[in-house]
């Protein structure tokens, strides 16, 4: 039997309504500390008047604001119940983030944030939660609150965008040092896009410790070649265009399906936690459940390869729809591929469909090593999608109940029992399993009698 189940939590708030006001001002401060309604009548006053190395607390209340910091050293501090209300305000093409930054070294914690909606398919609009802009280094996203906004949709389309988080970088003008920890985002429509993401030329990155869950497409994701040439509004796959030396660990995944998302028709092609076209990340520690794809690392651009992603340690569970990890783009003529990557020491258990998919990827450099594979029910181990162009990865010393007929080394138990809960899988197997899989995963050896 397989349980586990996570809950999310929901308050109610006394509310009050503020005005929206943009802040460009620069200057130094001394550290001082405004409290909203104490200090100031609304959280863009007290920004106001802060100067650099300031704090604003927002006390418990409920605040129709959208905010711009574009003062560097700033941190803003919710109190328990301190929630910025977007359900009163239309997200514009100049003003779509209820908090926008635009300035270094800015810590946002303890926020709420929710309601902000588009009702219409647009390319022009995307409704964020927070957004954080090129040249906007070292800033810190915590312990915020993320629910119920995005899109809404009225018809089927492909024009429908919206992020929880968002942090973008540019080719000539970089984002370095994000921390994104201890965040929870749910209940998010998002059409064509990400929930928590990074993209572009975004180096440096933490995320860690988030809770996403219950989101209609891609949960965590780290984009590159996405940049648009302002002058012709072609896509343009630069190198230094890609989200970079990053960390992605001890997340917790569940839920993320595109299944009843409207740009997608019905697909349910959506990942837990996704690399599409960056380079050199880390992704381990994390526990993705019930999700279309547990951790994809690909790229959906034609004549590009996602490069030196270390997926390793992670605990995959039921991610049914499609495959627990998936490596490559789907399609060789329009997408690239995934090169240099490595997969290994995860545990991965699926019910449906396929522990692991190989697509676009067909090189040596690839190596998927030492990872447990439980295929229950109905699920296969493994899968090589593209014929060749899914052949030549190096697959070596991994474990699974069904026999894997590619690579060398790897080893077959018998799967005797399987559970999954608070986030571990405990497998009772007539092998031992020392040295393999995630180091949540409890392997209990049993012997069988075939009689």
């Amino acid at each position: 039997m397989l349980t586990g189940v996570l809950g999310a939590c929901f308050f109610a708030f006394s509310s009050f309504s503020m005005n929206a006001l943009s802040i460009t001002a620069f200057a130094e401060g001394s550290g001082q500390t405004y409290t909203v309604g104490q200090d100031a009548t609304s959280i863009n006053e007290a920004l106001e008047k802060a100067s650099s190395g300031d704090t604003i607390v927002i006390p418990a209340g409920k605040y129709s604001e959208q905010i711009v910091v574009s003062k560097d050293n700033i941190k803003l501090v919710g109190e328990a119940g301190a929630v910025l209300d977007g359900t009163d305000i239309t997200p514009t093409e100049t003003a779509y983030a209820m908090i926008k930054v635009e300035a270094k070294d800015v810590s946002i914690s303890g926020l709420e944030i929710t309601g902000f909606r588009y009702d219409q398919p647009t390319t022009k609009i995307r409704p964020m939660g927070i957004l954080v802009e090129a040249g906007s280094d070292g800033a810190s996203i915590s312990k915020c609150k993320i629910h119920d906004m995005g899109v809404k949709y009225t018809e089927t389309s492909e024009y429908y965008n919206a992020h929880g988080i968002m942090v973008h970088g540019l080719p000539d003008k970089p984002v370095d040092n994000v921390s994104i920890t201890g965040n929870e985002l749910y209940n998010l429509t998002i059409g064509n896009s990400e929930a928590l993401v990074v993209n572009g030329n975004v180096g440096n990155f933490d995320i860690s410790g988030n809770y996403v869950h219950n989101c209609d497409n891609i949960g965590i994701d780290a984009i590159g070649y996405e940049y648009v040439d302002p002058e012709t509004g072609e896509e343009v796959h630069l190198e230094n265009d890609r989200a970079h030396d990053g960390k992605i660990h001890d997340n917790t995944v569940i839920a993320i399906s595109s299944a009843k998302n409207m740009t997608y028709f019905g697909d349910a092609c959506a990942g837990g936690i996704y690399v599409d076209g960056g380079r050199d990340i880390d992704i381990y520690n994390n526990y993705v459940a019930e999700s279309d794809i547990g951790i994809e690392v690909a790229s959906e651009h034609h004549d590009t390869a996602t490069t030196g992603i270390k997926v390793y340690n992670n605990t995959l569970v039921e991610n049914n729809n499609l495959a627990g990890i998936s490596i490559g783009g789907c399609d060789p003529r329009e997408n690239g591929e995934a090169k240099d990557c490595q997969i290994y020491n995860n545990s991965v258990l699926n019910t449906d469909n396929t522990c692991i998919t190989i697509q676009n990827a067909h090189d040596k450099t690839n190596v998927i090593e030492k990872n447990i594979f439980i295929a229950a029910n109905e699920a296969e181990v493994y899968y090589e999608e593209l014929k060749d162009n899914s052949k030549g990865n190096t697959i070596r010393n991994n474990a699974s109940n069904q026999k894997m007929r590619v690579g060398e080394d790897n080893k077959t138990f018998k799967l005797i029992g399987v559970s999954a809960e608070n986030n571990t899988i405990r497998l009772e197997a007539n092998a031992e399993l020392e040295g393999l899989g995630a180091d949540t995963t409890k392997v209990i050896f049993m012997a069988f009698n075939e009689d």
